[in-house]
């Protein structure tokens, strides 16, 4: 469990700034753009859920409406994630305009800090170059589906095989007629 300087345990932390993020409207829900902006942050905290990062885009950071967010874990760091934040819509504000035309126009980055409580504790929000579309389908199509695939690359990978051997023979063949 980390603990902040303070003797705060930041798992407690996490657990009452979503409390507090379910019980808070947005501030800036006047003025909305739809959007199909995308956050990659290369490096947070693993006990940050979908949950408290919406919260903290959308209320605290007072960036706008997250559609959803995927997590990705890093290889050899148990304690730390990779999270894509898809945003829904933006607020019309300073701050979502600054961070927008540094990440998305600038190609810069933007460190943000999610808690108050840790300040050393920072996201670094970069454009998402790659984003994965949203899909209906359930898990269990998504596997289905993989296993269609793989098996089409299966009989690809021996097809191939099988005319890279039989050009083999013809290249052999082509090279006998023209020793004569």
């Amino acid at each position: 469990m980390l603990q902040h300087k303070n003797g705060i345990k930041l798992k407690s932390l996490i657990s009452l700034y979503r409390c507090i993020i379910q019980t808070t409207k947005p501030q800036y829900k006047a003025k909305t753009i739809m959007s199909n902006y995308s956050f990659y942050v290369p490096r947070m905290l693993a006990e940050y859920d979908d949950v408290s990062v919406k919260g903290i885009i959308t209320n605290y950071f007072a960036i706008g409406v997250v559609n959803r967010v995927d997590f990705v874990p890093i290889e050899g760091e148990s304690r730390y994630q990779k999270a894509f934040i898809h945003m829904y819509t933006i607020y019309d504000n300073a701050n979502t305009t600054h961070i927008i035309n540094e990440v998305f126009n600038n190609e810069k980055n933007v460190r943000v800090y999610p808690n108050q409580y840790t300040s050393n504790e920072y996201w670094i929000l970069l454009k998402n170059t790659k984003p994965v579309s949203e899909t209906k389908l359930n898990i269990h199509q998504v596997v289905e589906n993989a296993n269609i695939l793989q098996s089409v690359v299966e009989a690809q990978a021996l097809e191939i095989k099988t005319l890279r051997e039989e050009m083999l023979k013809l290249t052999e063949i082509m090279n006998t007629i023209n020793v004569v």
